[in-house]
């Protein structure tokens, strides 16, 4: 049998491993969810107020003598559509859409 001391030493350490085992649960789910959110909000205001857009977007429509390429981009405060010659080359037109695209200033 441990002595008093070595007793309350056991007793202490019960006590402070109880919370850690519990797996944290929720409050880690909240924190998370609130960082992806942090994230996500940073990276909308960063598009909203710079001159740049991300594509969302690529679809190829057929057209009577040729392929167009239509590009969607969410710039921060709505989406823009681009349209380009497609060829599967890359030689005339293009064979896919730009990742970033600059936004055109407002008239």
């Amino acid at each position: 049998m441990p002595g008093p001391a070595l007793r309350g030493r056991m007793l202490q350490l019960a006590v402070y491993s109880t919370p850690n085992a519990s797996g944290g649960g929720l409050p880690m789910v909240i924190r998370i969810l609130s960082g992806m959110l942090g994230v996500a909000g940073l990276a909308w205001l960063v598009l909203l107020f710079s001159s740049r857009a991300i594509l969302v977007s690529e679809r190829i429509e057929e057209r009577t003598f040729h392929e167009r390429l239509v590009c969607t981009y969410f710039t921060g405060s709505g989406t823009i559509r681009k349209e380009y010659l497609h060829t599967d080359s890359g030689r005339l037109g293009r064979a896919a859409c730009p990742r970033w695209e600059t936004v055109p200033p407002a008239q």
